[in-house]
């Protein structure tokens, strides 16, 4: 087993910094493995760490570097090891002959312990799996054998496949679908949302008392033909007081302008279904479904926590 070690020189201004950058560096780790394996798992944000878990070992990832034990490492794990160093200003001081740094800015804050042997700079992905003694062709990925209840299909309203959520007007539930980026899903969601939500909060903004945003543990996904994706949540306006359970109406409204402010400052777009045959943008593109690709999200992105999750 091998051990490859990651450090950052260069120093974290504030908390807030640290937390950004964190964050940062757990978004590059799910950009960087393979979706389609469930082999590949990159861990929640935990005590200011993350873990990774790989088909040859695991690794472990704060803001000040990464340590990884390896048994043997494969061209996917070198693409995390690369994204990590990249994302965080890291030099790599053990699991190559020598130093690699990631840029050659970083021989300027590089202890003098770590300059012999001469380091070495890698400027890709292919240089550092060299590094290693390993191929520089990507393996070729294979798209992942689902059933057809996963598959993508124009047929948004099928009894087998489940129905789109959206496709038709109700009163107490709102339907507003939001994009995810790639390597995120509902988990990201259910996470970022209330973050955004608790902030509001503590700047004094009014939130409402009842209602919220959902979303069904196995949930349906919507994809546009720029292959964008987008989850539909529920937004509701029950009322939260004890001995009631009545609809607030203006509640639902509140909530879907709290969901468009998290949306803009996220940068995710958002966008409902109009009269049941168009999808709508909130810049105002339109769609028809009958372009559009829906499918219930497969089981490896679903959450497994109940028969539904609030994200208020």
């Amino acid at each position: 087993m091998a051990d490859v070690i990651l450090l950052r020189f260069g120093k974290i201004k504030s908390a807030a910094h640290r937390r950004a950058l964190l964050q940062q560096l757990r978004d590059a780790a799910r950009a960087a493995v393979p979706q389609d394996q469930p082999r590949y798992r990159v861990g929640t944000l935990k005590h200011n760490r993350f873990k990774v878990e790989l088909p040859g070992g695991e690794g472990t990832v704060d803001a000040e570097g990464a340590m990884f034990d390896l048994d043997e490492p494969d061209f996917s794990t070198i693409s995390l090891v690369f994204a990590l160093a990249k994302t965080g200003g890291m030099v790599m001081i053990e699991g190559g002959p020598s130093t690699v740094l990631f840029d050659r800015a970083q021989s300027k804050t590089l202890p003098l312990e770590f300059r012999r042997p001469k380091p070495v700079v890698c400027t890709s992905v292919a240089h550092l799996a060299r590094t290693f003694g390993l191929s520089t062709k990507q393996p070729a990925r294979a798209e992942p054998k689902l059933g057809k209840k996963h598959q993508w299909s124009h047929d948004h309203d099928n009894r087998y496949l489940g129905r789109l959520p959206g496709l038709t007007e109700q009163r107490n539930v709102k339907h507003l679908f939001i994009e995810t980026r790639p390597g995120e899903g509902l988990e990201h969601l259910l996470k970022d949302f209330p973050r955004f939500v608790r902030a509001l909060k503590k700047q004094g903004n009014s939130v409402p008392e009842g209602g919220g945003l959902s979303s069904m543990a196995v949930h349906k996904e919507l994809r546009l033909p720029g292959g964008e994706i987008f989850i539909p949540l529920d937004v509701t306006g029950y009322s939260s007081r004890a001995n009631t359970d009545h609809l607030v109406q203006p509640n639902i409204e509140a909530w879907l302008a709290i969901a468009r402010a998290f949306c803009r400052k996220t940068k995710r777009k958002t966008g409902i279904i109009v009269k049941c045959k168009t999808f709508v943008l909130d810049g105002g593109q339109r769609y028809p479904l009958s372009r559009l690709k829906s499918r219930t999200a497969p089981d490896d992105e679903a959450i497994h926590l109940g028969r539904a999750r609030s994200i208020k």
